[in-house]
């Protein structure tokens, strides 16, 4: 890891622990209802998943594994979460207990997991919201790729870096569509209800399709499905108003591209 990225990351970890205790009595994560009913994954990598065959998978940026959960009971697979959040992974493995789905966890940045990890796994799982956390690509793209097995996927769902262009009203255009710049914000509160009075800096970056897909061939990957879309599972760029498979801003409606998918696979051993 470059020595001049220690700092964001030592930002973001910081904002990831203020908001992780937040977000885990949050509404928007209902974790109450999950632990009933422990079923957070969306349609949209449903429909991509339920079409794939895999025993075990990796979920990259897990947060406190909802997800991670999700994917081990719906699909009765191994499943391997991995964050770089203390925090986060405690509930995660608080979670996993009550609801009786076991997981297994990494504490690690994403860019050092060859350090914790040399597993080769069937799926690499990654979900709205990841990539903006690192200043490029290929290193990133490096670490993933190389927890694919031959033959299996990686398949990325995601903000689409159109939305991250706006500020946080969509009123206007304030950043660049292509990776040109350190986003730096002094942040109060966070997407979910509550936490308020906490007060945290973030450094994100936005990276465009074309560097996303760069980055995923420069690695060998083969393409097998690409798709955007015109709402989001979330409702976090209110006003919004609901719509079949989740949310549309009142200002702009079906006119944005919300979210992406991209589904890849690692071609098998010579």
């Amino acid at each position: 890891m470059r020595e001049d990225w220690k700092e964001y990351f030592k930002d973001n970890l910081n904002s990831w622990e203020k908001r992780t205790e937040v977000h885990v009595n949050s509404r928007f994560y209902d974790v109450e209802t999950f632990i009933k009913e422990p079923d957070s994954l969306n349609k949209i990598e449903t429909e991509i998943l339920d079409n794939i065959a895999f025993s075990n998978g990796l979920h990259v940026q897990c947060h406190f594994g909802m997800d991670t959960i999700s994917l081990a009971k719906r699909y009765q697979v191994k499943m391997t979460g991995v964050d770089f959040s203390p925090t986060a992974l405690g509930h995660a493995s608080r979670i996993s207990r009550e609801v009786k789905v076991p997981i297994d966890l990494i504490e690690s940045n994403i860019l050092e997991l060859d350090q914790h990890c040399d597993e080769t796994f069937d799926l690499v799982f990654a979900s709205y919201g990841v990539i903006g956390w690192f200043p490029e690509l290929c290193g990133w793209m490096e670490q993933v790729a190389r927890r694919v097995r031959p033959g299996g996927y990686f398949l990325l769902v995601e903000f689409h870096p159109v939305m991250w262009m706006f500020d946080d009203d969509l009123k206007e255009i304030a950043y660049a569509y292509a990776n040109l710049e350190t986003i730096t914000e002094d942040q109060e509160g966070t997407y979910t209800d509550g936490g308020q009075d906490i007060r945290f800096r973030n450094h994100f970056w936005n990276h465009n399709l074309e560097e996303v897909m760069t980055a995923a061939l420069d690695q060998g990957l083969i393409l097998g499905s690409f798709k955007e879309y015109d709402f989001t599972p979330y409702e976090i760029w209110p006003p919004m108003h609901s719509v079949e498979g989740g949310y549309r801003s009142d200002r702009y409606g079906n006119k944005l591209p919300y979210v992406y998918s991209m589904l890849w696979r690692k071609p098998l051993a010579d």
